[in-house]
């Protein structure tokens, strides 16, 4: 995705920073140097002197029809930073400096004042300091960040884009796992590679690694609204994947426990082995019960050529437990086995469990009792994901279901979020109940798909609209912050790894252009997923050990 460029002549710019009919006051410059030597990663930045600024606007005043070859790469135009984030890195391309140096300015509406300074690289990341002061004077109020390369006003030697900073915290950290990239999904042996982390968005230290080392795959996460029972989805060995762990304990170091352990399998388990799954577990807002896609099979294609796994449900009904009563229950109305049901979350007061389905096709039918009779397992051929998605067509809709203390009812689809020609899938309810999010692709509902863009439904259905802050390849897994105000979720548009990435929705369900939280990139070059806001404090949770032998 792009960024929109934007080249203000004075008039211009008068009109975007200035009421109409007022002139700017005396202009009132702060360089950046002057409130700190060294930018937020620790490299030098030459002080923005009085001259810059006078260059830098006499490159402003050039015409505006003049085409810009210069072009700021990050944040994007109109980009709504949480008041709470870390200083981003700016980002630019186009003509090197006679100087060297590029000159940056930031301006911002209904003032004189400035932030100025320079930079010998095409990039910019204020200090600590610079950045609360520009946060606090582009609160509700927009600034223009504008960089030049040309002291003498060359068409072609500026760019510049405006930002705001939302009175909204994101106010919760984010939970996610980081996991090796590569041609193919982690087999077995690399799982001790895959690291679990918790991140904030305010902090400029790196990610704690909460969890690290660990043999067996450890998938989807969950937390209850308040913050106080916690989830997972593991794959206790490559023949059993329905083990869950679901726990309360609270404080820095939490360990897992053979007595967190349950297994879906024991629903209806009798005197056989299954190899059904698990999946797409949710734990309802007070933390009393939770839910999972059971009795699951999926169709899974570990070694595709262009995506790291192709996989898709082809079986499952939602499962149910309370934390107090170990005993598994199907919840009626999401019980047919005839029938894909894969819950993923439920609605604020806990009346609904949102989930995504379609009927069974007869050949995924077969394909589900081949896999249950070990005459199949996955499909190993060397093909491409739209390959697979001819070999294996299936489309999902977007149902909610009454939970009603376990009596369940009668599914209904979310209008908009069905019937519309593609599959529909993963829906996460907003806090306040209004909105649906949910991803959207041609066929299946794999991971991370390449086609798979995320969309807005009012929560009992309505008109969709896609995401603004959609990039151009595979966003999906979304998770809403606790206040409602923020979303983050996964995409492959912006580097060589799944990035997390996080937008600001208002009360009206538009969202503002991605922000990409570089921060939460992992040193060693493992891709980020499965991003889930956690309702908890600073120092709780920083380090899980398992301790299930």
């Amino acid at each position: 995705m792009s960024s929109k460029t934007l080249f203000l002549s004075s008039a211009l710019l008068a009109a975007a920073c200035f009421p109409a009919c007022a002139q700017p006051p005396a202009a009132e410059v702060r360089t950046a140097s002057a409130a700190s030597s060294q930018d937020a990663s620790g490299s030098s930045l030459k002080g923005f002197f009085a001259k810059g600024v006078d260059a830098v606007l006499k490159v402003l005043r050039r015409p505006a029809s003049n085409a810009s070859a210069m072009k700021v790469l990050y944040p994007f135009d109109q980009t709504i930073f949480p008041k709470d984030i870390r200083s981003p890195e700016f980002r630019w391309e186009g003509p090197v400096p006679p100087g060297g140096a590029w000159t940056i300015r930031v301006s911002f509406k209904n003032s004189g004042y400035t932030v100025g300074d320079s930079s010998g690289k095409p990039r910019w990341t204020p200090s600590a300091a610079v950045w609360d002061d520009i946060r606090a004077r582009s609160l509700e109020n927009p600034a223009v960040f504008e960089v030049a390369a040309a002291p003498d006003g060359k068409p072609g030697s500026a760019a510049s884009v405006t930002f705001t900073t939302s009175r909204d915290p994101v106010g919760a950290p984010i939970f996610f796992r980081a996991v090796p990239g590569g041609p193919e999904f982690p087999l077995e042996k690399d799982y001790v590679k895959v690291k679990w982390k918790l991140g904030w968005v305010s902090s400029y230290a790196p990610p704690i690694v909460v969890m690290r080392n660990q043999t067996t795959c450890f998938n989807c996460h969950a937390a209850s609204a308040d913050g106080k029972t916690f989830g997972f989805d593991y794959n206790s060995s490559e023949e059993d994947m329905s083990s869950y762990l679901l726990f309360r304990e609270k404080g820095k170091t939490v360990n897992f426990l053979p007595r967190h352990v349950m297994d879906w399998n024991d629903y209806k388990r009798g005197n056989n082995v299954h190899p059904y799954q698990a999946n797409a577990s949710a734990i309802s807002p007070d933390g009393k019960v939770v839910v999972t896609a059971g009795r699951a099979l999926s169709m899974v294609a570990p070694k595709a050529k262009d995506i790291i796994q192709y996989a898709l449900p082809m079986r499952g009904i939602i499962l149910y437990r309370t934390f107090d009563d170990p005993t598994i229950r199907a919840l009626p109305g999401g019980d047919d086995e005839s029938f894909v049901h894969y819950a993923s979350s439920w609605s604020p007061d806990g009346k609904y469990i949102y989930y995504f389905g379609s009927p069974i096709t007869p050949q995924l039918d077969q394909l589900g009792r081949d896999k249950l009779a070990g005459v199949k397992k996955d499909d190993k051929r060397r093909l491409g994901w739209r390959d697979f998605d001819k070999l294996y067509p299936i489309r999902y809709d977007v149902y909610r279901i009454p939970f009603a203390g376990g009596k369940g009812g009668r599914p209904e689809k979310i209008a908009g979020a069905s019937a519309n020609g593609r599959s529909n899938y993963f829906p996460r309810a907003s806090p306040d109940g209004k909105w649906l999010v949910y991803a959207q692709s041609a066929n299946g509902a794999t991971l991370v798909r390449e086609d798979s863009d995320l969309y807005i439904v009012p929560a009992a259905g309505g008109t969709a609209r896609k995401l603004r802050s959609n990039g151009p390849r595979a966003d999906s897994w979304h998770s809403w912050s606790p206040n409602g105000r923020w979303l983050a979720f996964a995409s492959k548009s912006y580097g060589q790894q799944t990035d997390i990435v996080l937008t600001h929705i208002d009360a009206a369900g538009a969202d503002s252009p991605p922000i990409v939280l570089t921060q939460m990139r992992d040193e060693g070059g493992l891709a980020a997923n499965l991003p889930e806001f956690f309702n908890i404090k600073p120092g709780q949770l920083e380090e899980i050990i398992p301790r299930l032998r």
